[in-house]
């Protein structure tokens, strides 16, 4: 932003502190109350904000992230509408509106998305930082045995805000130049993963493991051959670690039943696996019966005592094919771009993008509003002029190191 007075000095501020506390809050305390309050009123605050700053004789960034998500909005009022009005689609309809709000601004007002990127690490450390020290007893006397972070969240989308920390915090430390965020940054990524294990997400933590699994060796191409062998070697460490160290046995135990729920072993299956898995089918089965609208929001719920637990499946039974269609070309589209340009350029976007595209296979990701969050700045930081139908045609990003004094 380029300041001309003390006012628009103040409203450059304004937006930092306000994307640092949506993002610290998006991280863990959104969900609870009153918390998930202080949220929407600092996504009111950032409209307000829009509203304050933009030049209203310049034509507004009307690209594909525009028409995608107000498409993806338009289906699900329509859905509501062919549901007969049963169950309105608040949350969604709200995180497309924030998405919206937050993309103009930075587009609008020309801020570097990997500062944006930046001030959401800060906000992530200061979670982790809460997280220590509403658990301080069980992270100095560990028991894996024993989930934690209902506090916040279900465990799951606790392990998901670990491991999106994990990710982000680790890929970003690759490009500040500022040295104490460069050993910041590693060691908190480092705490995040070790909090991760102790809330217990399976889920989670595999996500995070395809993640590095798939972006390292494609990231470091000219090292492509020693960061397979390192991954295989931590890869068959981790197999051994996880049958044999004690304090994993509950990991352990819940793979096995997995396995066993679909016939691969011969342990009892996992019910809560199983019930997963149902739910997901059962979301396949009302998009068959209406392939184009959907069945409204939450149908895999109305129809079923849980939700789908699958991104994909929720997504087609409540929005239909279309509604998936918008939801997943927000993932696909930057994700494209990046590997049509220099990965190297985009390292620190894709790992985090394929992360939350791998984990909904087992959460709702269209209704969260950390997942909703990073794919904003991270479509915005893919494209910092905005997203055009020809972005395949060129190299669509351009980044330089983040220099924070």
């Amino acid at each position: 932003m380029v300041s001309g007075n003390k006012l628009s000095l103040f409203l450059d501020w304004f937006f930092w502190v306000l994307l640092f506390l949506i993002s610290f809050f998006s991280f863990g305390l959104a969900a609870k109350r009153p918390f998930n309050y202080v949220t929407i009123a600092l996504w009111v605050c950032l409209g307000l904000l829009f509203l304050l700053r933009h030049d209203w004789k310049k034509r507004a960034y009307l690209d594909l992230f525009f028409w995608i998500s107000l498409s993806f909005l338009a289906v699900q009022i329509v859905s509501f509408f062919a549901s007969c009005f049963e169950r309105v689609p608040t949350t969604p309809a709200i995180l497309v509106l924030c998405n919206l709000i937050l993309y103009e601004v930075i587009l609008d007002n020309k801020i570097k998305a990997s500062n944006c990127l930046t001030v959401a690490c800060f906000g992530c450390i200061v979670f982790l930082a809460l997280f220590a020290f509403v658990y301080r007893y069980e992270i100095i006397h560990p028991s894996f045995s024993q989930r934690i972070g209902t506090y916040f969240d279900n465990q799951n989308n606790v392990g998901r805000s670990m491991a999106c920390s994990t990710i982000l915090l680790a890929f970003s430390a690759g490009r500040v130049k500022n040295r104490f965020l460069k050993i910041l940054f590693p060691i908190s990524s480092a705490i995040a993963f070790y909090f991760l294990l102790l809330t217990g997400s399976v889920s989670a933590l595999l996500s995070l493991t395809v993640t590095f699994l798939v972006c390292l060796p494609i990231l470091f191409k000219k090292r492509r051959m020693l960061v397979l062998a390192l991954e295989l070697i931590v890869l068959v460490g981790g197999l051994v670690s996880l049958f044999t160290v004690p304090a994993f046995s509950y990991f352990a135990e819940r793979v096995m039943h997995m396995l066993g729920s679909v016939g691969l072993a011969k342990s009892a299956g996992d019910g809560s696996f199983q019930d997963r898995f149902q739910g997901a089918l059962v979301g396949f089965r009302i998009f068959l019966n209406y392939p184009l609208t959907g069945d409204g929001f939450d149908s895999v719920v109305s129809s079923f005592f849980i939700t789908a637990h699958n991104n994909f499946s929720e997504i087609l039974a409540d929005f239909g094919l279309f509604g998936f269609l918008f939801a997943e070309s927000l993932f696909i589209i930057p994700l494209c771009a990046l590997r049509n340009g220099k990965w190297n350029d985009g390292r620190w976007i894709a790992p985090v993008l394929f992360f939350f595209f791998c984990f909904q296979l087992f959460l709702l990701c269209f209704n969260s509003k950390l997942d909703n969050l990073m794919l904003t700045l991270c479509f915005a930081s893919a494209f910092p002029n905005g997203c055009y139908p020809d972005f395949l045609k060129k190299r669509s990003i351009k980044t330089d190191k983040i220099s924070i004094q």
